[in-house]
């Protein structure tokens, strides 16, 4: 079980447990080349929980790579702030890392920053842990011009985690992403049909992709006010948006937090991905460059 601790903790320096997750040896025995976590953005368990997987896998002296779907033209920004020491590295994210402090959609939560906080001052103190920022942006998505709907956007984000998984040895490749791109089967967007990460990554290696599954907690998202009447192809105004900590529901509930993989006759299988990482509760975590009322 993972020891909950507040986020404010986790980027202050508290130590948090590193202990591997209920289910973990069935995902280590698939030994994947990468392991996707499909998060629905905005809680404070998926990036909390993606941060104690590595932190036990470094310390059994893996070498582990974290992508998460920060813009990958952040990136050269971020290998510099990961190679400083660690007093100060989460201000220096919120502050100086391009448009983090500007996400409102969980990918820049506090939640997110406590893990690359965590992450980084394992990486100072000497385990093997490199990050990565692989979200993709519109110039290098021509090269999959070709390809239809998102797809190449999903192309670009496969080929930023291939292309930093082959720079080093790594035993373990761990990609934080939300569950859309997760998938291992189409996404049919109003008739276009286009393959998710998930399969355009495959071509690097084997892929086994979790879908987050909990029983009741919040989320902080971003969502049409019900009084928002857009018009087709029209920008959404800003006062038409609902940005806070809203109300989800899952599943049935379990225990504890843990990882798995469906097996045949699993009620509520969702065949788009090989497992899940489960969660009893989880809790809405507010953007770290603004506070939760802005």
């Amino acid at each position: 079980m993972i020891v909950a601790l507040s986020i404010a903790a986790a980027v202050a320096g508290a130590p948090m447990s590193c202990s591997l997750p209920s289910g973990w040896d069935s995902i280590e025995a698939k030994r994947a080349r990468f392991l996707v976590f499909g998060e629905l953005h905005g809680t404070g368990e998926s990036p909390e929980l993606v941060g104690t997987v590595a932190c036990a896998l470094a310390e059994k002296g893996h070498r582990v790579l974290v992508g998460v779907e920060l813009d990958a033209s952040s990136n050269e920004k971020l290998q510099q702030l990961w190679s400083t020491q660690s007093q100060g590295f989460a201000q220096r994210i919120v502050k100086d890392l391009p448009g983090f402090a500007e996400r409102q959609d969980g990918v820049g939560s506090e939640a997110m920053l406590a893990m690359l906080d965590r992450l980084h001052t394992l990486s100072r103190s000497g385990k093997k842990i490199d990050i990565l920022a692989f979200n993709s942006d519109p110039a290098e998505e021509k090269k999959w011009a070709e390809l239809p709907g998102q797809g190449p956007h999903e192309a670009g984000q496969a080929a930023n985690i291939a292309a930093a998984a082959a720079g080093k040895h790594y035993d373990d490749v761990l990609v934080l992403v939300g569950n859309l791109h997760a998938r291992k089967q189409p996404v049919d967007d109003q008739g276009v049909m286009f393959k998710p990460m998930a399969m355009h990554l495959a071509s690097a290696g084997s892929v086994l992709s979790l879908n987050e599954i909990f029983a009741t907690g919040t989320a902080w998202n971003c969502i049409l006010k019900p009084s928002a009447n857009p018009k087709p192809g029209e920008q959404i105004a800003d006062s038409d948006v609902d940005c806070g900590a809203h109300k989800i529901g899952g599943g049935a509930p379990r225990p504890a937090t843990q990882l798995g993989l469906w097996f045949a006759g699993q009620p509520k299988k969702d065949s788009a991905y090989d497992g899940y990482f489960w969660f009893p509760v989880v809790n809405g975590s507010p953007p770290a460059g603004k506070g939760a009322g802005d």
